[in-house]
């Protein structure tokens, strides 16, 4: 059986501004315990914090105030996804909410789809598949990478998409 590896961030409220992030430690099958804090050069642990700074950056420089709870208790973790599934967010019945992205794309370009479903899992975003969006459930990675990137996440962060839900 494949051991898969799992992410924890927790971002305190006092924080979110700052954008620190603390790592929680995540144990292997054998029960070790490996401190993502300092990557051990594993590129996948790197991609999913980057991916997250990202979203976080991004809804700062719009002033868009995130809620802090569903930030520190927000789980993203690699693992094995229906196939033709590249993300899935779940929420818990503990207040806590899990991403999944799929185990397939480890080592490749995760940007848009960890955006994609903390989309679903921050901002309560529904698929907006009239348009090249982040949003789209047919996320088309190249035409996202190649267009302006501000107006891409102008677009992805237009509080009428998810004002409702806060």
């Amino acid at each position: 059986m494949k051991n898969t590896r799992s992410l924890c961030y927790n971002i305190p409220a006092i924080s979110i501004l700052c954008l620190y992030l603390i790592s929680c430690d995540s144990g292997d099958n054998n029960g070790n315990q490996e401190s993502l804090e300092t990557p051990k050069g594993d590129i996948t642990e790197t991609q999913l914090m980057t991916h997250l700074n990202t979203f976080l950056e991004e809804a700062s420089k719009r002033d868009i105030a995130l809620n802090p709870e569903r930030i520190a208790n927000l789980t993203i973790r690699f693992a094995p996804l229906e196939p033709g599934v590249t993300g899935l967010c779940t929420s818990k019945s503990d207040g806590y909410t899990e991403i999944k992205i799929a185990s397939a794309l480890i080592g490749t370009n995760t940007k848009w789809v960890v955006i994609h479903e903390l989309g679903h899992c921050i901002l309560n975003m529904l698929h907006r598949d009239t348009a090249l969006s982040v949003m789209n459930s047919a996320i088309n990675e190249p035409a996202l990478d190649q267009a302006d990137r501000e107006q891409i996440f102008d677009e992805f962060f237009d509080p009428q998409y998810f004002e409702k839900f806060f």
